[in-house]
């Protein structure tokens, strides 16, 4: 299953459902910029992923070591109800909005009113680029944070449908969105030194 896209097709426009850009102006993804810039790039940026991750300043409790963690009713995201979530099938934003208010208590506009789900959505992608930036690969837990941002996706999308409607293709496509990749960050840089063979002769 592909999670991940390195750009946008030009047919795409970023609000499209399909597609769910990675905010590079975060503290973490400019200490990455950064990084790369630097003579060992993949060190130093493995480092500004660590720091993410133990809560560095100024990362303090931002890093999401397990969705479940996440305050009420954000922990939800964890379980397997909202890991599956995308493999139901809803007709139109009335079905998916009765499903979202089963899962977390709330309805999609309760859950997008305030500051609380764009914090949530920042740290979920942070999260998942930290995972990324040190095993080189999709782990488990960065494949349940694209699960956790497809359905932080569709909260947002249905909370801001408004009079238009939201077809059930429209919703297909919240549920298997692709996570756009800062291409200022990826493809991932190697470092020559850790590839070279020393002879001891």
């Amino acid at each position: 299953m592909e999670l991940v896209k390195k750009s946008i097709p030009q047919a795409h426009q970023p609000n499209d459902p399909g597609y769910l850009p990675v905010d590079s102006t975060t503290a973490l993804c400019q200490a990455l910029i950064v990084a790369r810039h630097e003579p060992k790039a993949l060190g130093s940026m493995q480092a500004c992923a660590m720091a993410y991750q133990v809560g560095a300043a100024p990362y303090v409790g931002q890093y999401i070591s397990h969705l479940s963690n996440l305050p009420s009713p954000w922990s939800v995201l964890g379980s397997a109800d909202a890991q599956t979530f995308g493999e139901r099938t809803f007709l139109d934003a009335s079905a998916l909005d009765l499903a979202l208010t089963d899962l977390f208590g709330q309805g999609s506009s309760e859950l997008a009113a305030g500051k609380a789900l764009g914090g949530v959505v920042q740290r979920c992608m942070d999260s998942y680029v930290c995972h990324l930036v040190l095993a080189m690969t999709a782990t488990p837990e960065a494949i349940a944070l694209v699960a956790a941002l497809r359905l932080l996706s569709m909260i947002e999308q249905v909370a801001n449908v408004g009079a238009a409607p939201l077809s059930e293709r429209a919703i297909a496509a919240m549920q298997r969105a692709h996570v756009v990749l800062p291409t200022q960050i990826f493809p991932l840089p190697q470092d020559r030194e850790d590839f070279e063979i020393t002879s001891t002769d």
